[in-house]
């Protein structure tokens, strides 16, 4: 039940079973490795990045992407937040691409507990471990993998496997859908506007703004307004779109957009030039020789 967690953290740690009252109270996600598949002639490994609702074990969002990373599974989680709303919990294991900073960030200005299970206790997450075996017993093995030569192709396939065979499908605990026992809770569903959501999956660091007035992200140089130069300020961005930054002030609200330095434009801008006539120094004993 869900007055079991109020401290989730210890929780769900100390016990080999559990399961919320409420859809919505707990996510989990996981990642898991399938066979390789042929993308633009490379061979590249498939990793299934996977997040079950714990009441219903409804799949919020499972996708194939070519690398298992923490931009990945934020990319998973927005997506899963765009289609269902917001869980108050999202377990998760202790793997670097679930458990780095940006997460930590993102969950936070969420409102969502970050809780990760014990190291070396998969049964604390039985059902997402679960639904990757149901899977691969109910669909790898019946899949052609020669066939598909893109993320889209295999993606596409699995969607309507995953439509066809489980969401809609009876469920033995459940005795009704995954989808059917997720709905039933709709109306506790807490939404955020569409149009806010991807400022919260936005990146965060600090920059200290160059005397050229540039900052680098991630090996790119941006150019910022030049009154911050010398200052340290809050940058966001989009680690999958790096064509602009945005800058926040400590308010936590948008000041400036910053894009990617065009080192051709750059040079024909006219900087301020120094009017020494008003430094009283050289007004009163000349330029210093040395």
């Amino acid at each position: 039940k869900d007055n079991n967690f109020k401290k989730p953290q210890d929780k769900v740690e100390e016990i080999k079973a559990f399961e919320m009252k409420h859809a919505n109270t707990m996510w989990q996600a996981d990642t898991s490795y399938f066979p390789s598949i042929k993308v633009n002639g490379k061979k590249s490994r498939m990793y299934l990045i996977a997040i079950i609702d714990d009441a219903s074990r409804h799949i919020v969002h499972a996708e194939f992407f070519l690398n298992d990373n923490a931009i990945n599974v934020q990319i998973a989680l927005k997506k899963a937040v765009c289609k269902y709303g917001i869980p108050r919990m999202f377990f998760l294991d202790n793997g670097g691409p679930y458990k780095n900073g940006q997460l930590e960030i993102i969950c936070a200005s969420l409102d969502i507990t970050k809780i990760h299970t014990k190291i070396r206790k998969p049964e604390s997450k039985a059902k997402i471990e679960r639904f990757f075996k149901t899977v691969k017993d109910s669909w790898i093995y019946s899949v052609d993998w020669s066939k598909f030569n893109s993320l889209d192709s295999i993606n596409t396939e699995f969607n309507l496997y995953l439509s066809e065979k489980y969401t809609h499908k009876i469920h033995s605990s459940l005795n009704m859908s995954p989808k059917d026992r997720f709905m039933n809770d709709y109306e506790r569903f807490k939404f955020i506007p569409k149009d806010k959501i991807d400022e919260y999956f936005l990146h965060r660091v600090t920059r200290k703004v160059k005397k050229d007035a540039t900052i680098n992200i991630k090996t790119n140089l941006f150019e910022v307004p030049q009154k911050y130069i010398g200052q340290g300020i809050n940058i966001r961005f989009d680690p999958s779109d790096l064509s602009q930054v945005y800058i926040y002030g400590k308010d936590n609200q948008l000041k400036d957009i910053a894009c990617q330095l065009n080192k051709i434009e750059n040079s024909k801008i006219k900087r301020k030039s120094i009017d020494y006539s008003d430094i009283s120094d050289i007004n009163e004993g000349g330029l210093d020789n040395g």
